[in-house]
């Protein structure tokens, strides 16, 4: 902005801006603000009905106990909820990385949600559950 003055840069953070940059400003003040601001946007948890996962420590927590997730785990659970929000389900196709070579990607798939499952059995999770749609994929669902 070209407001110098220190009400409109006050005005601005009580209206909830996180940064104030003032022309002419410098290059590379601003693209570490960006590289903060980007920082800043990467989610810290995640909260699915009645459980919640820690990205930072990889815990998932519900009914006061815990469990230790993979990243593979986490990645699966966050793709599973960003398809429940888009009212869809995650393929098999979509879960298998491109670059397994001779493994069996399905078996892979199978085992890895069925350890997810598991995960969520261990923490008592009473409203979150994935349920398999035969042949296709699985989808998240989330009990109110």
């Amino acid at each position: 902005t070209a407001l110098t003055d220190k009400e409109s840069k006050y005005l601005c953070y009580e209206l909830g801006a996180e940064d104030y940059l003032i022309k002419n400003f410098d290059m590379q003040e601003l693209l570490y603000k960006i590289d903060v601001t980007k920082r800043n946007m990467i989610q810290e948890e995640i909260r699915i009905g009645d459980i919640v996962v820690d990205i930072k420590t990889r815990k998932m927590v519900c009914n006061n106990k815990s469990v230790d997730l993979p990243h593979s785990q986490i990645e699966v659970l966050r793709s599973l909820f960003q398809s429940f929000n888009q009212n869809t389900y995650l393929s098999k196709e979509d879960m298998v990385p491109l670059d397994m070579g001779d493994i069996d990607g399905s078996a892979r798939v199978q085992n890895l949600i069925a350890r997810l499952r598991k995960n969520l059995w261990d923490v008592n999770c009473e409203k979150v559950m994935i349920e398999t749609i035969y042949g296709v994929g699985y989808r998240l669902v989330i009990l109110s």
